[in-house]
C-alpha cells in the first residue's frame, strides 16, 4: 500500500505524542527510536513479549542457541539454577540490545561495573569465536556489558552477601532495605503469618525496585489481571498492603507508579510461601440460609450446588420454618437469605431472590452480595 511522505510524517508525529510518556521518539530522518535507552529497550522487550509466543518466533534459532550457551556459562559460574521464564526473558532482552548495538546505541558503564563482568565468559576463546561467527560482533567487555546491562545495574544484588554489603556504600539503599524488613515484619505480625524466607524476600523486592525501568506491559497488563483475579475474594488485603506501603515513610518516598505497586504486590504474594494460604484462612466464611417453596429434595440439590460453587466462602443451611414469621425470625441469624419468595424483607440479613433453576447470572448475584459482605467485614 502506498503511503505519501506527508502521511507518514503525520503518523510518526502521532506516535511520538504517545512515546513522550517513555521519554523517546521516532527520528523521522533515520527512522530510528531515540531518547532514553533504558525506556526504549524496556518498551521493545515488552512489545515482543506481548506480540509473539516466544523469542524463536522473532529471532534466528542459531543466534538464540549461542546466547543460551553464554547464559548457561554465566549461570554455572554464579552457581545459579536457571528456569525457562528467566532464560526466555534474557533471550528477548539480549536480542533487543544487540539490535540496538548494531545501530550505534550504547549504555555507559563504570569501572566498578566493568570489574563485575564474569571472566569465565570474557576469557573463553571458544565462546568469543562463536559469538563473532553468529552475530558478526566481537564479544568485547563493552558488548558483554551492553547485552547484560540490566543485570549490571549498580544497585542490583545477585546474592544475600551483596545485599548485606551494598547498604554500607549507599545510605538510601540502606534505608530502603531496612524499610522493606520493617514492612514485612509489620504484615507478618498483624496477620499472624509466619515469615520463613525474610532475607530472600527482601532481596527479591529490592531487586524488583532496582530493575524497574518503566511499565511492565504495553497493552496487556498481566500483573493487573492477576491482582484483579486474586483479590476477588480478598480485595481488602490489597488495600491493606497499599495502606502499609503508604505508612512506611521511606517506601512511600519512592513514589511508585500503579504498575510498580502491582509488581510489588504480585511478588509479595508469589514469593512469600504461605502468605496466600494465610490470607485465605483470615477470610470469614459467611452464612447463607435457604428457603424455597419446593420439595425438600430440590432444596437439598440447590444446597449441594451452591456449596460446590462457594466452598470455603459461604456455608448454606436449609431452613425448615413452617410459617413466614418463623422464617423471618430464623433468617436473622444468617448473613443472607436465598429464596424464591418475593415478599420477604429483613433489616440486617441480605435477601437474594432466585429462581428454582439457577443460572450463571444467579450465581453472580450471590457473588455480588458476598463481596459486599466481605467489604463490610473489615477483615484486614
Amino acid at each position: 500500500m502506498f503511503i505519501s511522505t506527508s502521511t507518514l510524517r503525520r503518523m510518526i508525529a502521532t506516535i511520538n505524542q504517545n512515546l513522550e510518556t517513555i521519554n523517546c521518539q521516532i527520528d523521522s530522518q533515520v527512522l530510528d527510536l531515540v531518547g532514553n535507552e533504558n525506556q526504549i529497550c524496556n518498551f521493545m522487550i515488552h512489545y515482543f513479549e506481548e506480540k509473539y509466543r516466544n523469542s524463536s518466533a522473532i529471532f534466528p534459532k542459531i543466534q538464540l542457541k549461542t546466547l543460551n550457551k553464554i547464559f548457561l556459562t554465566v549461570f554455572n559460574s554464579l552457581e545459579v539454577t536457571p528456569n525457562y521464564p528467566d532464560l526466555e526473558k534474557l533471550r528477548l532482552w539480549s536480542m533487543v540490545i544487540l539490535t540496538r548495538i548494531k545501530t550505534g546505541h550504547r549504555f555507559t558503564f563504570t569501572k566498578e561495573q566493568h570489574d563485575r563482568l564474569p571472566k569465565e565468559v570474557l576469557n573463553n576463546s571458544l565462546l568469543k569465536q562463536l559469538f563473532r561467527a553468529t552475530f558478526s560482533i566481537q564479544l568485547t567487555p563493552d558488548v558483554f556489558f551492553q547485552v547484560f546491562y540490566f543485570f549490571f545495574n549498580n544497585k542490583y544484588c545477585q546474592t544475600l552477601e551483596q545485599l548485606d554489603d551494598l547498604p554500607k556504600k549507599d545510605r538510601s539503599i540502606a534505608e530502603l532495605i531496612e524499610s522493606l524488613y520493617q514492612f514485612l515484619e509489620s504484615i507478618s505480625n498483624k496477620l499472624e503469618i509466619e515469615l520463613e524466607n525474610k532475607d530472600e524476600l527482601v532481596l527479591d523486592l529490592y531487586n524488583m525496585d532496582a530493575l524497574y525501568y518503566g511499565n511492565s506491559y504495553i497493552l496487556y497488563n498481566r500483573y493487573q489481571a492477576y491482582i484483579e483475579s486474586i483479590t476477588h475474594d480478598y480485595s481488602n488485603f490489597y488495600h491493606f498492603i497499599k495502606k502499609e506501603v503508604n505508612q512506611n515513610p521511606f517506601i512511600k518516598k519512592k513514589k511508585w507508579s500503579q504498575d510498580a505497586i502491582n509488581n510489588f504486590f504480585y511478588m509479595l504474594i508469589t514469593h512469600w510461601p504461605g502468605l496466600a494460604h494465610g490470607i485465605e484462612k483470615s477470610i470469614p466464611v459467611f452464612s447463607g440460609a435457604l428457603f424455597f417453596d419446593t420439595d425438600t429434595e430440590h432444596v437439598k440439590m440447590l444446597q449441594d450446588r451452591l456449596s460446590y460453587f462457594f466452598q470455603d466462602r459461604l456455608k448454606f443451611t436449609i431452613l425448615e420454618s413452617l410459617t413466614l414469621s418463623e422464617l423471618k425470625k430464623s433468617a436473622t441469624q444468617y448473613d443472607m437469605l436465598l429464596t424464591n419468595l418475593f415478599d420477604i424483607e429483613l433489616k440486617k440479613t441480605r435477601v437474594v431472590v432466585l429462581p428454582l433453576a439457577l443460572q450463571t447470572s444467579d450465581l453472580k448475584k450471590i457473588d455480588e452480595v458476598y463481596l459486599d459482605l466481605l467489604q463490610e467485614s473489615d477483615t484486614f
